[in-house]
Protein backbone atom coordinates (compact mmCIF):
# COMPACT_ATOMS: atom_id res chain seq x y z
CA UNK A 1 0.00 0.00 0.00
CA UNK A 2 3.07 2.31 0.87
CA UNK A 3 4.09 1.67 -2.24
CA UNK A 4 1.36 2.68 -4.19
CA UNK A 5 0.76 5.28 -2.20
CA UNK A 6 -0.12 7.87 -5.18
CA UNK A 7 -2.18 5.90 -7.07
CA UNK A 8 -4.95 5.40 -4.23
CA UNK A 9 -4.26 8.83 -3.57
CA UNK A 10 -2.78 8.82 -0.28
CA UNK A 11 -1.62 12.03 0.89
CA UNK A 12 2.26 13.26 1.44
CA UNK A 13 3.09 13.01 5.35
CA UNK A 14 2.66 16.55 7.15
CA UNK A 15 1.95 17.71 10.98
CA UNK A 16 -1.26 15.68 11.06
CA UNK A 17 -0.69 12.97 8.69
CA UNK A 18 1.85 10.20 9.12
CA UNK A 19 1.90 6.60 7.70
CA UNK A 20 3.91 4.49 8.91
CA UNK A 21 5.63 1.42 7.95
CA UNK A 22 6.29 -1.23 11.23
CA UNK A 23 5.07 -4.05 13.29
CA UNK A 24 1.38 -2.60 14.24
CA UNK A 25 1.23 -4.46 17.40
CA UNK A 26 4.32 -3.00 18.30
CA UNK A 27 3.16 0.20 16.78
CA UNK A 28 0.63 0.87 18.73
CA UNK A 29 1.58 -0.44 22.43
CA UNK A 30 4.43 2.44 22.22
CA UNK A 31 2.07 5.16 20.60
CA UNK A 32 0.93 6.38 24.08
CA UNK A 33 -2.43 8.09 23.74
CA UNK A 34 -1.04 10.51 20.79
CA UNK A 35 -3.17 9.58 17.68
CA UNK A 36 -6.72 10.26 16.65
CA UNK A 37 -7.34 8.22 14.27
CA UNK A 38 -5.14 4.92 14.09
CA UNK A 39 -6.56 2.82 11.28
CA UNK A 40 -5.98 -0.85 10.91
CA UNK A 41 -6.10 -3.01 7.78
CA UNK A 42 -3.66 -5.74 8.86
CA UNK A 43 -4.05 -9.31 7.04
CA UNK A 44 -1.50 -11.48 5.31
CA UNK A 45 -1.62 -14.76 3.25
CA UNK A 46 -3.85 -16.35 6.47
CA UNK A 47 -5.78 -13.45 6.93
CA UNK A 48 -5.25 -11.41 9.69
CA UNK A 49 -2.53 -11.64 12.04
CA UNK A 50 -3.16 -13.40 15.73
CA UNK A 51 -1.57 -10.25 16.78
CA UNK A 52 -4.01 -7.41 15.40
CA UNK A 53 -7.06 -9.19 16.37
CA UNK A 54 -6.26 -10.34 20.69
CA UNK A 55 -7.73 -8.61 23.42
CA UNK A 56 -4.55 -6.90 24.23
CA UNK A 57 -4.46 -5.20 21.05
CA UNK A 58 -7.27 -3.55 21.10
CA UNK A 59 -6.72 -2.68 24.69
CA UNK A 60 -3.39 -1.41 23.21
CA UNK A 61 -4.94 0.46 19.80
CA UNK A 62 -7.77 2.54 23.16
CA UNK A 63 -4.59 3.21 25.01
CA UNK A 64 -3.05 4.86 22.13
CA UNK A 65 -6.15 7.44 20.98
CA UNK A 66 -5.92 10.99 22.36
CA UNK A 67 -9.09 11.44 24.36
CA UNK A 68 -11.50 11.49 21.07
CA UNK A 69 -9.57 9.65 19.22
CA UNK A 70 -11.54 7.16 16.84
CA UNK A 71 -10.23 3.19 16.05
CA UNK A 72 -11.11 1.67 12.28
CA UNK A 73 -10.40 -1.73 11.29
CA UNK A 74 -11.28 -3.70 8.78
CA UNK A 75 -12.23 -7.19 9.03
CA UNK A 76 -13.00 -9.75 6.86
CA UNK A 77 -16.28 -11.36 7.24
CA UNK A 78 -16.00 -14.40 6.56
CA UNK A 79 -13.24 -15.05 8.45
CA UNK A 80 -14.61 -17.60 11.74
CA UNK A 81 -13.35 -15.28 14.55
CA UNK A 82 -14.98 -11.82 12.98
CA UNK A 83 -17.44 -11.79 15.26
CA UNK A 84 -14.95 -12.64 18.36
CA UNK A 85 -12.91 -9.59 17.53
CA UNK A 86 -16.04 -7.57 17.17
CA UNK A 87 -16.62 -8.09 20.75
CA UNK A 88 -13.01 -7.86 22.10
CA UNK A 89 -13.17 -4.77 20.52
CA UNK A 90 -16.62 -3.65 21.92
CA UNK A 91 -15.31 -4.57 25.19
CA UNK A 92 -11.92 -2.87 25.01
CA UNK A 93 -14.08 0.79 24.29
CA UNK A 94 -16.87 0.14 26.70
CA UNK A 95 -19.25 -0.90 23.83
CA UNK A 96 -18.43 2.61 21.93
CA UNK A 97 -18.54 0.70 18.86
CA UNK A 98 -20.70 0.47 15.06
CA UNK A 99 -19.97 -1.97 12.87
CA UNK A 100 -20.74 -0.91 9.26
CA UNK A 101 -20.52 -3.84 6.19
CA UNK A 102 -18.32 -2.39 3.58
CA UNK A 103 -19.99 -1.65 0.46
CA UNK A 104 -17.72 -3.53 -1.75
CA UNK A 105 -16.08 -7.07 -0.81
CA UNK A 106 -17.01 -9.26 2.20
CA UNK A 107 -15.65 -6.94 5.00
CA UNK A 108 -16.79 -5.48 8.20
CA UNK A 109 -15.42 -1.73 9.53
CA UNK A 110 -15.87 -1.23 12.73
CA UNK A 111 -15.38 2.11 14.02
CA UNK A 112 -14.60 2.52 17.77
CA UNK A 113 -14.37 6.40 20.19
CA UNK A 114 -11.81 5.90 23.00
CA UNK A 115 -14.42 8.00 24.85
CA UNK A 116 -17.64 10.50 24.62
CA UNK A 117 -20.96 9.60 23.18
CA UNK A 118 -20.74 7.29 20.91
CA UNK A 119 -22.36 7.14 17.71
CA UNK A 120 -22.57 10.30 17.07
CA UNK A 121 -26.06 11.79 17.04
CA UNK A 122 -28.48 12.23 14.13
CA UNK A 123 -28.01 15.73 13.99
CA UNK A 124 -24.31 15.66 13.99
CA UNK A 125 -23.74 12.85 11.53
CA UNK A 126 -25.94 14.75 9.06
CA UNK A 127 -23.80 18.28 9.71
CA UNK A 128 -20.19 16.12 9.05
CA UNK A 129 -22.24 14.63 6.07
CA UNK A 130 -22.68 17.73 4.35
CA UNK A 131 -19.22 18.70 5.33
CA UNK A 132 -17.64 15.98 3.80
CA UNK A 133 -19.70 15.29 0.69
CA UNK A 134 -18.48 18.62 -0.71
CA UNK A 135 -14.85 17.60 -0.35
CA UNK A 136 -14.75 13.42 -0.61
CA UNK A 137 -16.02 12.37 -4.08
CA UNK A 138 -17.47 8.72 -2.06
CA UNK A 139 -21.15 7.62 -1.08
CA UNK A 140 -20.86 8.69 2.45
CA UNK A 141 -25.16 8.87 1.97
CA UNK A 142 -25.06 4.98 1.95
CA UNK A 143 -22.45 5.01 4.72
CA UNK A 144 -24.31 7.44 7.00
CA UNK A 145 -27.54 5.15 6.63
CA UNK A 146 -25.83 2.31 7.35
CA UNK A 147 -24.25 4.00 11.12
CA UNK A 148 -28.31 4.98 11.51
CA UNK A 149 -29.19 0.94 10.96
CA UNK A 150 -26.33 0.16 13.50
CA UNK A 151 -27.89 2.97 16.52
CA UNK A 152 -31.46 1.36 16.03
CA UNK A 153 -30.00 -2.08 16.38
CA UNK A 154 -28.99 -2.08 19.77
CA UNK A 155 -25.65 -2.86 21.79
CA UNK A 156 -23.70 -6.38 21.46
CA UNK A 157 -22.98 -9.07 23.99
CA UNK A 158 -19.24 -8.95 25.56
CA UNK A 159 -16.93 -11.66 23.94
CA UNK A 160 -13.58 -11.67 25.14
Amino acid sequence: MIALRREFAVPEDDARFRIVCADGADFVRAAGAALDVLLVDGFDSGGQPRQLCSAEFYDDCRAALAPGGILVVNLCADDSGCGRYIGRISDSFDERVLVVEADEGENKVVFACRDGDFPPSLNDLTERLVTLEAIHPVDLATTAQKILRHRAGGRRRKHR
